[in-house]
């Protein structure tokens, strides 16, 4: 078989142990003031904390560097419910986000906290009401209330029951039926979808064109419900779902997931007939206001899909941003309620001007929107990414496989996602934790790229040697996004990207993990953590049955990277097109899988979730 990429290798390395037990002490709801205090990190490269909010679960707008303080209150807040989250930075390093709290400010005061009990002091009247709520799965507790006002009375006194709710969203996916002169005629999607919640979920699935409108005609069934059982993989086609109509229909769109379960994870692929192109991502929960593409294809096609999944209309404005950070052309467009637009950047967007590897794109919108992006080299393979949240850059990334010689290239975009210069150095480590190659620093300008896409950028080798580890980023403070992109050599067949890796996980998903005759699959699995990490790798029937559970030893810093025949050798043979994976770990690991047929005539990314 030929070595391609995931025939070996991965990494996200340690951040700071901070994080943080999120205590809410006071709420001004009439002066529309927030106070804000979190348990002290005692770490001795602590420099502050960053306090992170916004009106939207998961989406922080304004970012306030507060110093070494644990305490802060935000002043003149509007009428409305807002969401807080705090993360700990030394010089070099920025944790992961705290758990997330909100606040109401209205008549009624509301806290969301990840901690079954918490500390509420309020300047409200004591027969103000004070609702609680988590954000782990559903589950009714008993505990004990402190809320206080600031005489020192407490609010309710004795044991409250509090709802612990997960918050549900909504998934999306994009439908380019008429972007044929990239895709071709005979393009179909797959839809994997994985219900990791303790109970049942009824998912309505609903294909919309881009003005918002119902996808209809012969053959077709719009809105589908679909049930799917805790522990359960829904894997199916989008004909599968809507009917053989689907496949004629004409018109891009995208199609829409409610839910009733609060944990439904799910992966599409995009890929046609005759597996000429294929490429997946995550389906699109986060609703963001700015989002950047990293990428540029400047041999081929470069479509942007942008969802709308509002009850109005919205503006969208692409920014085509040179690797200097600053702003090559500038285009609005308006988005229909529930619509989408699908746009070919060189050809719908930026007419005329030549597309550059160095360059990326960064959208900005009135209302949050859901946005994936789709290359295509020549007439090759196509490569797919969703759109990136610019506040939940890091100051240390990882791509977890990097790939020099044989039939492979690996190109690295990194953006700085901040209004001020830095330095970012790259590191070429092997899968033993041995550095590889020289470390290299480059300067980055504000809201600029580095492009890396010369081979021979760590080391030298021979073409016909295949060298491969992981990549460590690191800047001097500036928050960093971007992703990695394999590519045949001559960029004409095989291609995928992911994004880069900058949050570590306990515990990670796959929704969808082929094996067949035909394709190969490979796991990537690193341990960043001074101890070593025992992994469970559990792999699952479409019914939520294990086909296969492995426990894995990763030496501390070390990685490990192999097919998944190699990981659970009962697959040889077997043809398994409908199975989920799941990492669970007693050390915060990083993961990725690719997959591809075993001529390399296409490739897959998997993300993790």
């Amino acid at each position: 078989m030929k070595a391609g990429p995931c025939t070996r290798h991965i990494m996200p390395a340690p951040l700071l142990a901070y994080i943080i037990s999120f205590l809410l002490f006071s709420i001004f709801a009439s002066a529309g003031e927030v106070k804000l205090a979190w348990d002290p990190n005692t770490e001795p490269e602590l420099k502050g904390y960053r306090l992170y909010y916004g009106t939207a679960s998961g989406q922080y707008k304004t970012i306030l560097d507060v110093g070494n303080i644990t305490t802060y209150t935000i002043k003149d807040l509007p009428a409305g419910t807002y969401y807080f989250a705090v993360r700990a930075y030394s010089a070099d390093i920025e944790s992961a986000y705290s758990n997330e709290v909100s606040a109401t400010i209205s008549g009624d005061i509301t806290l969301t906290t990840n901690a079954p009990e918490i500390a509420l002091f309020t300047d409200a009247e004591t027969n103000t009401r004070v609702t609680q709520a988590t954000t782990s799965q559903a589950d009714r507790r008993p505990n004990r209330n402190r809320s206080r006002n600031i005489s020192g009375n407490r609010a309710f006194p004795g044991e409250s029951v509090s709802t612990i709710k997960k918050e549900k969203r909504d998934l999306a996916l994009p439908r380019l039926s008429a972007a044929k002169d990239m895709l071709g005629e005979n393009t179909m999607t797959g839809l994997a979808l994985v219900n990791v919640d303790s109970k049942p979920a009824s998912i309505t699935l609903t294909s919309m064109d881009n003005n918002g409108k119902l996808t209809a005609g012969e053959e077709i069934t719009n809105p589908v419900i679909q049930r799917l059982n805790p522990g359960n993989q829904l894997a199916l086609f989008d004909w599968e779902l809507f009917g053989n109509g689907i496949s004629r229909y004409s018109s891009n769109g995208w199609i829409k997931l409610e839910n009733s379960a609060s944990d439904l994870n799910g992966f599409f692929l995009i890929f046609d007939n005759d597996l000429n192109l294929m490429d997946g991502a995550n389906l699109a929960g986060a609703q963001l206001t700015d989002c950047v593409f990293s990428e540029i294809q400047e041999n081929g096609a470069n479509w942007i899909s942008v969802i709308n999944n509002n009850p109005y209309n919205t503006n969208v404005s692409f920014n085509l941003v040179r690797a200097d950070g600053t702003i090559r052309r500038s285009r609005t467009r308006l988005v229909a309620p529930n619509g989408s637009l699908s746009l070919e950047i060189f050809r719908d967007l930026f007419a005329g001007t030549e597309p550059h590897a160095t360059d990326y794109v960064s959208i900005k919108s009135g209302k949050g929107v859901q946005s994936f992006q789709v290359m295509r080299q020549k007439s090759g393979d196509i490569a797919i990414l969703a759109g990136q949240d610019p506040a939940s850059g890091a100051t240390r990334l990882y791509a977890p496989q990097y790939v020099i010689g044989g039939a492979a290239d690996t190109d690295l975009s990194v953006i700085n996602l901040d209004a001020r210069a830095g330095k970012v150095t790259f590191r070429l480590i092997g899968e033993d934790g041995v550095q590889m190659g020289a470390t290299k620093t480059l300067a980055i300008p504000a809201r600029g790229k580095l492009h890396i896409a010369d081979p021979g950028f760590f080391l030298i080798s021979n073409s016909d040697a295949i060298k491969t580890g992981y990549v460590e980023i690191a800047s001097n403070g500036i928050r960093l996004g971007g992703s990695i992109v394999f590519r045949d050599r001559n960029g004409e067949t095989f291609i995928s990207a992911l994004t880069l890796i900058s949050t570590l996980q306990n515990s990670v998903l796959f929704a969808h993990l082929p094996s067949t005759d035909s394709f190969y699959t490979g796991l990537a699995i690193l341990n960043p953590n001074p101890d070593d990490a025992v992994v469970s790798i559990e792999l699952y029937s479409a019914n939520g049955i294990p086909i296969d559970i492995k426990s894995e030893l990763i030496s501390a810093k070390h990685s490990v990277t192999r097919l998944l025949t190699e990981f659970f050798p009962s697959l040889n043979g077997k043809n398994q097109v409908s199975a989920y994976l799941k990492l669970v770990s007693n050390q915060a690991i990083a993961a990725f899988a690719l997959f591809g047929t075993t001529s390399l005539s296409v490739l897959s990314s998997i993300p993790p979730h």
